[in-house]
Parts: structure tokens; sequence; C-alpha cells
């Protein structure tokens, strides 16, 4: 497990992961799944196509149309919220999934909408607790998949 002294120390290495997931590609299509008020992450030399999944409508106007950082908002619940199958190169949720009753079913959304071969990135206060919900459930939906999951940096595995 890897820890770091600062945020910024953080942003750096997710956002070098998300780099090396562009490679080749002109625009990376992104979901932030519990995107709230702002995006951290700026990769540079990256285009992204970002959609915002929140509940909260306000943050996701404001996303839109004051930091104009998205490109799609979509207003939903993400345990049932619909999400196209294999649409995203990368799904990055930040500190959400804890707050989240039946977060299975957020998780299996999640992984669903992620092209084959996809990066899912998830930032969670418990790392071993994450790993054994995503061991569990994910597995169920996604045996058709070849996805990567980042928990944060340093911890990761493979569907």
């Amino acid at each position: 497990m890897r820890h770091f002294e600062n945020y910024s120390s953080e942003l750096k290495v997710l956002a070098d992961y998300i780099r090396s997931e562009a490679s080749g590609k002109p625009v990376l299509k992104v979901l932030e799944a519990g995107c709230g008020r702002e995006w951290h992450l700026r990769p540079q030399g990256v285009g992204l196509h970002l959609t915002g999944v929140d509940l909260d409508g306000h943050a996701l106007a404001f996303r839109k149309n004051e930091k104009k950082d998205l490109d799609e908002a979509i207003v939903g619940d993400l345990r049932t919220v619909s999400l196209a199958a294999d649409t995203y190169d990368i799904v990055y949720s930040s500190f959400v999934l804890e707050h989240i009753d039946g977060a299975e079913l957020a998780l299996d959304n999640m992984v669903r909408s992620l092209k084959p071969g996809g990066l899912l990135i998830l930032r969670v206060p418990d790392v071993a607790g994450a790993q054994t919900l995503v061991r569990s459930q994910v597995p169920k939906s996604s045996s058709r998949k070849s996805s990567r999951i980042l928990y944060g940096p340093g911890a990761s595995i493979s569907l």
C-alpha cells in the first residue's frame, strides 16, 4: 500500500495513470461518479470528454455552467442511473462509495459502463473494505470484461 504526504502528490500519480490510458487516443471518455462541485485532476496533454453523475443537480449545474469542466451532466443515483454499457475509458469515483447503502449496485453500474479493458479509479478511506466489496460483487457482472481497478495510488487489481 502506498501512502502520500499530501493530496497534490496523490493527484499527480492519478493524473499519470490517466495519461497512460490516453496513449494513442485523441480523447478519453471519463465518467466521474459522484462528482460533486469540483474536478481535481488536471492531466496535462490529455483530451477528456468528462461526464459527471451526482444526486445534486445544483452542483452539476455549477460544474457545467460556471466551472465549465463537464461535457455532460447526469442527475441520478449511482445505483440506478442508466449508464450506457461499454462507454467509458475511465470511471473515477472519489470518496463516494462509503456513503451509499447498497454500494455494490453502484459499483456494478460503474463497471458495466466501462469499455473492455477500461480503468476504474476508486478513492476510498478503507481500501481493504473496498477490495472485499469489489472482489465479492463486481465479478458477477463483469466476467466478460478485462477491467482494471485502481483503489487509489499503489493498490490495484485486475478483473
